[in-house]
């Protein structure tokens, strides 16, 4: 089973282990081996167990090399230590069910009455004999004892021999001992070793070797393996329960900063006006730009699934109110010289909106606006040479009004929700903070959708020689589609508007003063963290280097050691990340409300979404896993020197 070709051992100082160790175990059976200090026996457990390396020659477990076995150490050796590498803040039983639960060798070695007391409270035979139980509770098929009856009085010495010599039916036991003479009846054969050499091997009682086995449910031992870690982790900080205490408080400020600042940085502006849009059903974009910047192929093929029409604006004003006595108040100051021509297609209208009258069925019909229809009344408008003041739709439906150069018919009018700016009526200034804000978002879901829809034939034969500058409007009920418009057309030559467009440009200038110094922040308390994550794992190592030894040696990899002081990080920040959640879900909105109560309005200020929790938690993961690199690194390099040493 266990066959050692031609191995030595040197290590970096030069001294030899061992030298040219040919040696092949069987099986099963009780192997003592024995020598006087320093001849190298330590050194030969180490090679057998996997904890060192040899620097030449080979070790074969069932004819094949070890260092080709996953987990050799963990999975396939049990090893009871000379300085019993115990877990200290781990309590006796769980010491002994580390790797597996089974009460039945606690029973067998008489120490029932130590399960609940930590290591640091028993004698060190006791210690003795729980490094034993838990070897015997890792169930596997090489069993190593280094001085295993050390600090043990008679009777505890014939217990554990005998328990051993009764194991060695079963698997293959092998130990060191100084007390020969005790031992040596109870062993199947001896091996010594002087000056690195093996000088004599011995057969005192035959053993029999078996057929090797290795059952599949011994492949992996470690059943209990990672609730013991969690354990030994939860153990490890109410033990250092003021420390832990400090670093929470100093992760849980330097994050504080952090997402404060991250989350002031990423503002997404897009997705507050976006998101008030469809909130408040007001679900149309206009895109502006100069006419010749516009590419009405480019759209079709970026955007064809959304609703737009294709937009001009005159430089001279469409409507001939020229000859009405001018209204001042702020309600009207928009007609002149915002009223577009709209060629009607067959998005041109939103499922939503209502037409008063009828869609226009000949080419000189028009539709216009509610809020035109509000001018008319209050204005007066040339009908046939004779000026009417409608008072109610049915007024001027069928009527033809002067379009250009032209009469046209009113064949219907398109309803707008006009109640709640109708104070403006009564103002000529702005007076008050609410005005202010109720006026431009009239002005933005009003006046700049103030337009007069005709018919495609009426459309082309249009004089276009005044066009001044051309707009694209877009309807949609999709989130989405919107988002993607406001990224698409954000930058010159092109501008987005909509109805809560300069609140929006307001906030963006208020948050533009205090920006710079978060970003700032941002990149300190980056800094700050990624130092403070270094040094706190690096000093959970350095003041763990005992236990991360135990880890190594118990077979236990680079990568699950890591995981334990990983574990141990989690554990401190799931606190912390979890006030930052509340504080984080309550910040924005009781910062939503003050917004709201400063801009007057229905603007809906959620500040964050997905895409920049996303970038959170990308920002946060690789700082977490340049950390994990850094502690991988420490680890491995303390594992080496150990193999080296």
């Amino acid at each position: 089973m266990l066959d050692l070709r031609n191995v030595t051992k040197t290590y970096k100082d030069g001294c030899i282990g061992i030298s040219n160790v040919n040696l092949v175990f069987p099986d099963t059976g009780f192997i003592l081996i024995k020598g006087k200090s320093g001849s190298g026996k330590t050194t030969l457990l180490n090679l057998i167990a996997g904890v060192l390396t040899p620097s030449e020659g080979e070790i074969f477990y069932n004819n094949t090399n070890i260092k080709k076995i996953p987990k050799y150490t963990l999975n396939k050796v049990s090893y009871v230590y000379q300085d019993y590498n115990l877990f200290m803040d781990l309590d006796v039983k769980s010491n002994i069910n580390f790797f597996n639960k089974d009460d039945l060798v606690i029973k067998s070695l008489g120490i029932s009455d130590l399960t609940k007391k930590k290591i640091y409270e028993i004698s060190g035979g006791e210690a003795r004999r729980v490094a034993i139980a838990r070897a015997l509770n890792k169930k596997t098929k090489i069993l190593i004892c280094d001085e295993p009856t050390e600090s043990l009085d008679k009777d505890n010495t014939k217990l554990i021999i005998n328990m051993l010599k009764e194991i060695s039916k079963k698997i293959l036991v092998i130990i060191v001992s100084h007390e020969n003479e005790m031992i040596e009846p109870y062993v199947d054969e001896v091996i010594e070793i002087n000056g690195s050499k093996v000088v004599a091997e011995s057969v005192i009682n035959k053993t029999k070797s078996s057929k090797f086995i290795d059952c599949k449910e011994n492949r992996n031992v470690a059943n209990n393996l990672y609730t013991s870690m969690f354990k030994y982790t939860v153990s490890r900080m109410k033990k250092n329960f003021v420390l832990v205490f400090l670093n929470f408080l100093l992760f849980f400020i330097t994050l504080t900063i952090f997402v404060i600042s991250f989350f002031v940085s990423n503002i997404d502006y897009d997705n507050i006006e976006v998101t008030s849009l469809i909130n408040n059903n007001k679900n149309r974009i206009s895109i502006l730009t100069d006419y010749n910047y516009i590419d009405i192929t480019n759209l079709n093929n970026e955007f064809n699934s959304l609703q737009y029409a294709y937009e001009y604006a005159n430089s001279s004003g469409l409507l001939d109110l020229s000859d009405s006595d001018y209204n001042d108040n702020i309600f009207y100051k928009g007609f002149r010289d915002t009223s577009k021509m709209v060629s009607i297609n067959s998005t041109t209208f939103t499922k939503d909106d209502e037409i008063y009258g009828n869609l226009p069925s000949n080419k000189d019909e028009v539709i216009i606006t509610e809020y035109l229809f509000e001018c008319i009344k209050d204005l007066g408008i040339d009908v046939y040479g004779e000026k009417i003041y409608p008072i109610d739709m049915n007024d001027i439906i069928n009527k033809k009004i002067l379009l250009g150069d032209s009469y046209v018919k009113v064949s219907g009018i398109l309803r707008q929700d006009l109640d709640k700016y109708n104070f403006l009526k009564k103002q000529t200034s702005i007076d008050g903070r609410y005005s202010e804000i109720i006026s431009t978002v009239f002005e933005n879901d009003i006046i700049n959708y103030n337009y007069i829809y005709v018919t495609s034939d009426y459309f082309s034969e249009f004089n276009m020689s005044d066009v001044s500058i051309a707009n694209i409007f877009v309807n949609s009920d999709s989130a989405d589609d919107l988002m993607k418009i406001k990224k698409f057309f954000g930058d010159y030559p092109y501008h987005t508007v909509s109805a809560y467009s300069n609140i929006i440009d307001e906030f963006y200038n208020m948050v533009a003063l205090v920006k710079n110094g978060f970003n700032f922040l941002l990149i300190i308390s980056s800094i700050i963290l990624i130092i403070f994550l270094l040094y706190y794992l690096n000093t959970l190592i350095s003041n763990k280097i005992g236990e991360t030894i135990n880890m190594f040696y118990l077979g236990l990899n680079s990568i699950f050691i890591v995981s334990s002081y990983i574990l141990e990080l989690l554990l401190t920040l799931i606190p912390v990340f979890l006030w930052l959640g509340i504080m984080v879900f309550f910040s924005n909105n009781v910062f939503s409300d003050v917004l709201k109560n400063y801009f007057i309005t229905e603007v809906s200020f959620t500040l964050y979404n997905d895409r920049v929790f996303y970038q959170l938690f990308v920002y946060i993961f690789s700082i977490f896993f340049i950390s994990f690199v850094f502690l991988y690194r420490v680890i491995k390099n303390k594992y080496k020197e150990l193999c080296e040493s």
